[in-house]
């Protein structure tokens, strides 16, 4: 899909031991590059995963439109574009999804990038 976007995709990822579900991790990080592709105008997508003390870390960025301040993006039913294809449910399951591995996700966003973090529990 970054190909047929004309989106650059850098990954950076050191390996790191996690106790997640396979199937939903992925679904999670599928989903926060389809936003990028979809909803941001972005020319790059940069993906790092890192490890601090029992953590891993997974760092989704794009150099987007990004989003508008002061809105919880994680509540049900959210969403910036409202057409019959998005439902505002796809960064709220990401959300719980990772919640019930133990997991968080938060969003921060600065001049250039918005970036989606998530952590993990590592071994």
């Amino acid at each position: 899909d970054c190909d047929a976007n004309n989106v650059f995709l850098k990954c950076e990822a050191n390996e790191v031991k996690i106790f997640a579900k396979n199937d939903t991790l992925k679904s999670v990080i599928e989903n926060l590059i389809f936003n990028s592709l979809e909803h941001s105008n972005c020319s790059v997508i940069s993906i790092k995963v890192y490890k601090r003390k029992e953590l891993c870390y997974i760092e989704v960025k794009d150099n987007g439109k990004g989003l508008q301040d002061n809105v919880d993006i994680f509540k049900p039913y959210y969403t910036s574009e409202n057409n019959e294809m998005n439902t505002g449910l796809g960064l709220y399951l990401c959300k719980k999804g990772l919640e019930s591995m133990g997991g968080s996700i938060i969003s921060e966003k600065d001049e250039s990038f918005l970036t989606f973090i998530i952590t993990i529990p590592a071994e």
